[in-house]
């Protein structure tokens, strides 16, 4: 009898140690989901909140179908991938925060982050990492009269973010509200975007750093319709085939060692074209078309193709 007494009493204590829930490498959520559930492809969840706490690092957040599933904060390697479907965050304040370690990776595609005029930002990269925005849409971040931007990126380490196939609009206010604002005063940012359309926003793409901290290139994407379409202070841009047009300002190049390069790119129908003073450098490549704005700027010296 005293043996099984102490058999039965070794289980409980085995089964009071264990996980009540394992963390999975696949989660779902979906219109009909229930945040009580595993988050499987038969039990999804509601919202990429309740999935989040269920999937393993490094693991993967698919929707099963269009609905709006509410902000997140993301603090581990994960993907939400939602290519498939009409995955929604609408909100007032930030749609998602990403704080991460310097050695962990975020990837977002395919979803659809809506402001309303009211919030405060899409994406906020808080820490560290690299973060993937691909196939994402975010309009509508201008905060109510405070500081709001499509994505902003104010790390504490090392970053890198990666842009491709997206479409920021109606976004940014406060005097350095953007589309996508960058500033660091130490870690060094790495930044790449492709295919990209920064479209009626108060700042296009405001980068503000050190050009040994701070390094963008631009490809293949468009901007207008902004306030000031690229703006720069103090950092390194690359804009290559790049349509910069209809904005009130096309490129603000304006603190000391500041550097924009800019090759087989179009920029028209400016207030001004490109305004470069305070000891920046802005030099073309010598194939761009840079005409047809309020002023065009001042011819920009040449830049040493290899």
């Amino acid at each position: 009898m005293m043996k099984h007494v102490i058999a039965f009493a070794t289980t409980l204590v085995l089964l009071s140690q264990a996980p009540a829930h394992a963390q999975a490498v696949r989660t779902f959520v979906a219109a009909n989901g229930n945040d009580a559930a595993v988050c499987s492809g038969a039990a999804p969840c509601r919202t990429f909140a309740g999935a989040i706490a269920k999937t393993a690092a490094g693991g993967v957040i698919s929707c099963v179908n269009a609905a709006d599933y509410g902000a997140v904060t993301i603090a581990k390697s994960i993907s939400i991938v939602c290519d498939n479907t009409q995955a929604g965050i609408t909100t007032t304040a930030v749609g998602i925060t990403v704080a991460t370690a310097a050695s962990d990776t975020v990837t977002l595609s395919g979803l659809d982050l809506e402001g309303g005029g009211a919030g405060t930002s899409g994406i906020a990269f808080t820490q560290g990492g690299t973060l993937h925005v691909h196939n994402v849409r975010i309009r509508g971040f201008r905060g109510g009269g405070g500081f709001a931007f499509g994505i902003s990126v104010t790390p504490t380490a090392a970053v890198k973010l990666d842009i491709s196939e997206s479409v920021i609009s109606e976004s940014g206010s406060g005097y350095n509200g953007a589309a996508l604002t960058i500033s660091t005063t130490g870690p060094v940012v790495g930044v790449s975007i492709w295919k990209t359309r920064m479209e009626n926003n108060r700042i296009g793409l405001r980068v503000f750093g050190s050009p040994t901290a701070l390094n963008v290139t631009a490809a293949d994407s468009t901007f207008t319709g902004n306030g000031t379409a690229v703006m720069t202070g103090g950092a390194a841009i690359m804009l290559q085939n790049a349509v910069i047009s209809n904005n009130q300002i096309g490129i603000s190049n304006g603190n000391p060692g500041g550097q924009v390069r800019i090759g087989n790119s179009v920029v028209t129908g400016n207030g001004t074209g490109i305004s470069t003073v305070f000891g920046a450098f802005t030099t073309s490549y010598k194939n761009n078309q840079i005409r047809g704005n309020g002023s065009d700027g001042t011819p920009l010296a040449a830049e040493t193709a290899e």
